[in-house]
């Protein structure tokens, strides 16, 4: 293979039916890395060029320290080349089969629990491997794996479908599950099985079905275990042959639910192994295997003797004779508690079911309280000899009494659990509805109390807003539109008793924006009764916007001049009408025009003197600072922590985000002093 791009090809490394493997040199960066390259011959053959891309695009989504990475992908007349990290190691097989032999099994535990973790972070992402074998995996001389070959795995998020790779299952034999094998649905399982069977070749040193045909190979991997390992490697404890038989069950159900389950599994062996006294030693080949297992829901909380996991299923180890307390819990269903002694292996599976309302449970207690106390009298009638029955109607009588009192303490746990949180709700409501009212009285006093002479008209811009006068197009025309605000701000109607007096028809309470593409400035007026009303009038010099038509190039500019006049003066008109909050000098030719009503902040932005967008965004301002490298603006970054900042981006005029932490700031943000008249 000749050097290409930017990589110098140092020598092969490593060749197979489908590709070649290269060491090569990247000339940019100097470092050595592995360039896997797909046969030219089988460039043509689709199925196999689909794959090749398909590990591609799947390794480009992952990154995860047992996982090897993807630097590049590269397409030529040379064929197609994956550009990955170099690994000095060997494959695991080879490890085993010409260094190691037989691993120790703590050591094994720790060595697989890295690909554990590796295969768990490609689950999460929806990635089945489909592939899972020794000669997959890197080992180094530190006891580092890495994962490899994502050629034939699956994302079920971009393909729901599973396909057959070829006229092949796809993937090794020797490793893969009984479902794999017969085309039946992969799913997270079968990569829980081939895990199972590399653990095995880890722990007996020897790969599985060696020297059989491929017909036998597929019927022992359909109908019979593995062999035990202590019969090939006797060092093994019998809880590690447990562990590998219940991931390689035949019936995926059986197997660990997740990679996690499964490690949690080999770690609670490894703190038995590392004990040193030899009671422990023998304890390990006694010890029996209580598997819980709930098959309605997932994440289940499991306390088992006040020791507690998360989960669908857990697998308990315990001496028989052990007593085990077994609780479950889970938000929106009923709690189960479960005691039993340890006896043998054992599978327990439980239905959780969804917990009743609480008036309903509230109904159900007294009914089953009567007939606890109807049998229990029974029963003590009958055991006085008042009342004489056969020995079978006598039994029933206890039986019945136990049932009754396990419903009587099952709806009354219940009924606690679901009153804690009902009135954990009606608490957190009562709390907001405080709040809130405080704050409307709060704002009541404010809005009826307002007296700025500042927004006060004059006599006879009074007479004008009330005459609805026109006038002429340089003078402010007044056009009042009463939009029934009194229903914003609800004032209960006057008492005969009551002599408080509000601020007189007409008066102004407050100026705002302008309505779109006009020169129509919204002012809210009182109205004489303690509520508010709109207005528009017509200020140009406010809003500038240029009704003008443009019917030819001469005319086109002279428009544009005009504008650019008018626009340019706007900034300038504002600043000296003084309706505003703050003002900015300039920034990287950036300045702003801020006006504050209440939680209703308005930031104009002119860049250059020119008028360029109007951002509305709700909350507190107490800060504005700039990024040059990515023209935005935040809000509030030095404030503390509970306001709202903002993130205003000044390429466009996309509504402003939100955030309550300080994820927008960078350090290269320079903040911008507000200044008000």
């Amino acid at each position: 293979m000749k050097d290409f791009n930017n990589y110098e090809i140092l020598k092969k490394i490593g060749e197979g039916a489908q590709g070649e493997v290269y060491l090569a040199k990247d000339k940019r960066l100097g470092r050595k890395v592995a360039i896997k390259s797909l046969h030219i011959d089988l460039v043509t053959n689709t199925v196999l060029k689909e794959r090749f891309i398909g590990e591609a695009k799947l390794l480009g989504q992952l990154s995860h320290p047992s996982i090897v990475t993807l630097f590049d992908y590269v397409v030529d007349n040379s064929g197609y080349h994956l550009v990955m990290e170099y690994l000095k190691g060997n494959q695991l097989d080879d490890y085993i089969k010409n260094i190691s032999g037989p691993i120790n099994e703590i050591r094994a535990i720790d060595i697989f629990t890295q690909i554990l973790d590796g295969i768990s972070h490609i689950h999460k992402l929806n990635i089945v491997h489909r592939d899972i074998k020794p000669s997959n995996i890197i080992i180094d001389q530190n006891d580092q794996i890495k994962l490899l070959d994502f050629g034939i795995a699956k994302d079920y998020n971009n393909d729901p479908n599973l396909t057959v790779v070829g006229q092949s299952v796809g993937g090794t034999p020797m490793y893969m599950s009984p479902e794999h094998i017969s085309n039946a649905k992969i799913t997270v399982q079968s990569d829980i099985y081939s895990l199972g069977v590399t653990f095995w070749h880890m722990l007996t040193g020897k790969a599985p079905y060696e020297g059989q045909s491929l017909a036998k190979i597929y019927s022992q991997i359909e109908n019979e275990e593995l062999e035990i390992i202590q019969k090939i490697y006797p060092y093994a404890s019998k809880k590690v042959n447990d562990i590998i038989k219940k991931a390689t069950n035949k019936n995926p159900k059986k197997r660990y639910d997740s990679c996690k389950s499964f490690k949690r599994a080999l770690l609670e062996l490894k703190e038995i192994l590392i004990k040193k006294d030899s009671k422990s030693q023998k304890d390990i080949k006694i010890l029996k295997n209580i598997d819980l297992r709930v098959s309605n829901v997932d994440d289940v909380s499991f306390i088992v003797n006040n020791l507690g996991y998360v989960g669908s299923e857990l697998t308990f180890s315990g001496k028989p004779g052990d007593k085990l307390e077994i609780k479950l819990h889970k938000e929106g269903y009923d709690s189960v508690s479960k005691e039993l002694i340890i006896n043998q292996d054992e599978l327990i599976e439980f239905e959780l079911k969804k917990r009743m309302p609480v008036f309903f449970n509230l109904a159900l207690i007294p009914f089953y309280f009567i007939l606890f106390i109807y049998f229990k009298i029974i029963l003590l009638i009958v055991n006085k000899g008042f009342l004489k029955l056969d020995e079978t109607k006598k039994n029933i009588f206890p039986k019945k009494l136990i049932s009754y009192k396990s419903k009587l303490n099952q709806y009354v746990n219940s009924l606690k659990s679901g009153l804690l949180e009902l009135s954990s709700f009606f608490v957190f409501t009562i709390i907001i509805l405080l709040i809130f009212n405080i704050n409307r009285s709060e704002n009541e006093i404010l809005l009826k109390n307002i007296s700025d002479p500042i927004l006060s008209l004059d006599k006879n811009d009074e007479e004008k807003l009330l005459t609805n006068d026109k006038s002429s197009e340089n003078s402010k025309t007044v056009e009042i539109v009463e939009n029934s605000l009194d229903s914003l701000t609800s004032v209960p109607p006057k008492s005969k008793k009551t002599t408080k007096k509000f601020p007189k028809r007409g008066l102004i309470y407050k100026k705002g924006g302008c309505k779109r593409n006009t020169n129509l400035r919204i002012y809210t007026y009182h109205d004489g009764k303690g509520g508010f009303y709109n207005g528009e009038v017509y200020d140009k010099a406010f809003c500038g916007y240029d009704f003008s038509p443009i019917k030819n190039s001469k005319q086109n500019n002279n428009s544009n001049k005009n504008l650019n006049s008018s626009i340019s003066s706007d900034f300038q008109d504002r600043l000296k009408s003084n309706v505003h909050d703050f003002y900015t000098d300039s920034f990287n030719g950036w300045k702003l025009i801020i006006d504050k009503s209440g939680s209703d902040i308005e930031i104009r932005a002119y860049k250059n003197g020119k008028f360029f967008h109007k951002y509305d965004i709700k909350g507190q301002l107490s800060s504005i600072s700039f990024n040059s490298s990515s023209n935005t603006l935040n809000t509030n970054w030095v404030a503390g922590a509970g306001k709202r900042r903002h993130l205003i981006n000044l390429n466009n005029t996309s509504i402003p985000k939100v955030s309550r932490v300080d994820i927008y700031w960078s350090r290269k943000n320079l903040e911008i002093e507000l200044k008000s008249n």
